[in-house]
């Protein structure tokens, strides 16, 4: 009994990889549906996982603002 046992456990890497499949199947079906507590656990999981694309959105943002004030600066010595 105990041979069959450790025979299994080469197949518990595998057996996790399938429920963890099953798990984010469910959770895409019920965010498709729109269920609230499916949403509110995503926006949660990214909120606490770190954006690879951080620095590049604030730089983007950055530039944007710099942009905005250079047209509102240049439109102001226009007006005066």
């Amino acid at each position: 009994m105990e041979n069959i046992f450790e025979q299994l456990k080469i197949f518990y890497p595998f057996i996790g990889f399938i429920i963890f499949i099953f798990i984010l199947h469910k959770l895409y079906s019920m965010a498709k549906k729109r269920k609230t507590g499916v949403i509110i656990l995503s926006l949660f999981i990214q909120m606490f996982l770190p954006d690879p694309d951080a620095g590049k959105k604030a730089k983007v943002v950055q530039v944007d603002k710099k942009k905005e004030q250079e047209k509102q600066s240049g439109n102001n010595k226009l007006s005066l």
